[in-house]
């Protein structure tokens, strides 16, 4: 599986933790050797990207290469504007083009995909066709916007505390942020039991 994680201080005072934060979300959410792993940091936001790349890859540096590739982000707007993404899409007929799924992997396809978000919103990936995580970063107005498939298939978990706001695709990977409360949800509980392990709405088992 590949997926999104990051780390937002709320004071920039503390963004030398971000690195090591974000490190550490993401040893939570790597669940197997064949997932390779980058983090790039800024002085407001550090983003993780978990990847399973869909080509050959030879010994752990050429994983290591990979990883820093897909973690490297579009840039736009002189600095001002990031983008990541994990995952694919591989069909479109709206505002972005795509060629292949491999392709989707590209930084040449992430540059695409954030001139059309700039241009037209989130509405630009309504039809993406694919299974993905999208990151995107406003450097001057410290403003995160994260998206995902029309279809959820690759979740995203939000959680915030006095520290930061910290985001992943698991909930383990945020329970790695620093103050973000592990107490369960009971309720979300008593729905997994009732509902043959699924909960209602946008509940984790987390409160």
């Amino acid at each position: 599986m590949s997926c999104l994680c990051g780390w937002v201080p709320a004071h920039l005072g503390a963004a030398g933790h971000a690195e090591s934060v974000v490190a550490a979300m993401g040893r939570a959410l790597t669940v197997h050797s064949g997932q390779s792993w980058a983090a790039f940091h800024l002085e407001a936001v550090t983003i993780g990207v978990i990847d399973l790349p869909s080509g050959d890859r030879d010994g752990a540096q050429d994983a290591h290469r990979l990883a820093e590739r897909a973690a490297e982000p579009a840039v736009a707007g002189v600095g001002r504007h990031y983008l990541w993404m994990a995952g694919e899409a591989y069909a479109s007929d709206g505002w972005v083009e795509v060629e292949s799924a491999e392709e989707s992997r590209t930084l040449a396809f992430r540059q695409r995909l954030l001139s059309a978000l700039l241009d037209h919103g989130p509405e630009a990936i309504a039809r993406l066709d694919g299974a993905f995580q999208i990151a995107l970063w406003d450097n001057e107005e410290r403003r995160l916007t994260l998206l995902n498939d029309r279809f959820g298939s690759l979740p995203l978990y939000v959680g915030t505390s006095r520290d930061g706001l910290a985001f992943g695709g698991g909930v383990r990977g945020v329970l790695m942020a620093p103050g973000i409360d592990p107490a369960p949800d009971p309720e979300a509980l008593r729905e997994a039991v009732s509902f043959g392990g699924f909960r209602l709405a946008d509940r984790t088992n987390v409160a």
